[in-house]
Formats: structure tokens, sequence, C-alpha cells
């Protein structure tokens, strides 16, 4: 297994590894963010590795037991301070780790190491195709580019939230609408207030209206009762004089003395 090309990392032989992109650009990004400059062929770029201590766990996507390189991640140095080289010369190391490799050649049997070989390097290109699948570019570009319209739209709403000529309108807007919310307000209770005194108004005058009509009752009924007596009390004055008169008649009819009258009524 090949080493980690990352001068100064000692992973050791038996980390999981990862090839560089095929893609230039992304290759291109991967070289410049460990500082290291490219070989001129690329057979030699093919054999460079780069163990997972220079990745982040979220670069990575599975489980935790299966876990695949996202597409879209560069690498970084993450090596001790002292041990960091600028503008390391990949062929070097590239001719190190083939000597490497042909010395392990010759002290293993060339067979199974190339079965090795052939074994990792089909389940490194069967990573590389579920990888692929699951990350394709141009899903991945799109959504960078959803996100990045998403990230933008809110850094322009953001400034037309807190423009301050804006803001102002937003401010005298909700004056006005606060405003006319008091006025409807005053209005409403205006108007409740105005139907109360009209029904309180109503049921008084009703009620002085029932009043007046008990009041011309109770009247007419003592002016009965006055004409009542009034002719109680002429009745009562009249009788005698009618009495009198009514026996004067009488007397006069008949032609009665009223001494005999008064002894016969006495006897």
């Amino acid at each position: 297994m090949r080493s980690c090309c990352v001068p100064g990392c000692s992973s050791g032989q038996h980390a999981p590894r990862h090839a560089f992109p095929k893609n230039a650009e992304r290759r291109k990004k991967w070289f410049e963010s460990l500082h290291m400059e490219p070989p001129q062929e690329d057979k030699e770029i093919k054999k460079l590795r780069i163990c997972h201590r220079h990745f982040r766990e979220e670069d990575y996507s599975g489980s935790a037991t299966y876990r695949v390189l996202l597409h879209f991640v560069v690498p970084f140095i993450n090596v001790p301070q002292q041990e960091v080289v600028n503008n390391f010369n990949c062929s070097n190391h590239v001719e190190q780790h083939e000597q490497q490799e042909q010395e392990m050649l010759h002290e293993h049997n060339p067979i199974i190491l190339q079965d090795k070989e052939e074994e990792v390097f089909s389940q490194h290109k069967q990573q590389e195709q579920e990888m692929l699948h699951e990350h394709n570019p141009m899903i991945l570009q799109d959504k960078e580019e959803e996100v990045l319209a998403q990230h933008k739209q809110q850094e322009q709403e953001m400034l037309h939230e807190h423009n301050p000529m804006i803001l102002q309108d937003k401010e005298e807007e909700v004056l006005v609408q606060h405003e006319q919310q008091e006025q409807e307000t005053l209005h409403e209770h205006s108007m409740i207030l105005q139907d109360k005194y009209d029904e309180v108004l109503a049921q008084h005058e009703q009620r002085l209206t029932q009043h007046d009509n008990i009041v011309t009752q109770q009247q007419q009924r003592i002016e009965n009762m006055e004409n009542i007596l009034k002719m109680q009390y002429k009745a009562s004055c009249v009788r005698p004089y009618l009495e009198g008169h009514f026996m004067g008649l009488f007397f006069k009819i008949f032609d009665f003395p009223k001494t005999s009258f008064s002894g016969t009524l006495s006897m």
C-alpha cells in the first residue's frame, strides 16, 4: 500500500488513502492546498495517495464502517508546523515511493502483490463510481448555485430591510396605520356611546310618556269624582225643596187639610 504523499505526515502505510482527482481543476486545488508541486506526468500523479488525516469528518458521507469522500472537498496539510514544507516536489516523493515498492515487491510474492493491488484498485474504482453516482458534479453545481442564490437573496432582503429610507418609510407607514386604527377605534366607541345614549333616551322618554298617561288617568278620575260629589251635593240641596214642593202640590190637588193629613200620619 502506498504511503501518504503529504510532506511531514507520519500516518504509515496502513491508514486509509485517497487518490488525486482526475479533474484537472480539482486536482490543482488539492496541490495548492497542500503546498505541493505536481509531477509533470499524469502517470506519476496517479501513484500519489493522501491519507484520511488530511480531511475532516464532514468531508465524508456514508456510515461509520463504509465512508465515501465527498466530491467537492479539498484536503489540508494537518501536520506539525515545524514539518510543513512549501512547494514540495512530488517527483522525488514518487521516486522514493517507487523504490519502496520495488523493495516490497522484491521481499514479497509479485503475483500476490499484483492481485492485492488489482483488488484495491477495483475497490477504489467502485468507490469512485459510487461517489460519482451519489455526488454528480452537475447536481452538486446546481445545489451550490441554489445555495448561493438563496444566500444572495437573503443578503438583498437584509439590505432592503435595513435600508434607512425603507426603515423610515416603514416607521411612517406603521405610525399612519396606528393613527388610523386609533381613529377607527374612537369612531367605533363614539358610535357605540351614541347608540347607548339614544337607547337610554328612548327608554326615558317612554317612561315619561307612561308617567304622563298615568297622571292623566289620575286627573280624569279626580275630575270624575269631583263631578259625582257635585251632583250628590246638588241632589242633597234640592231634595228638601222638592219634597216640600211636591207635598204642597199634593194637598192642593186633593184639597186635604194639612192638619188632618198630619193627624192621620201621626196615627
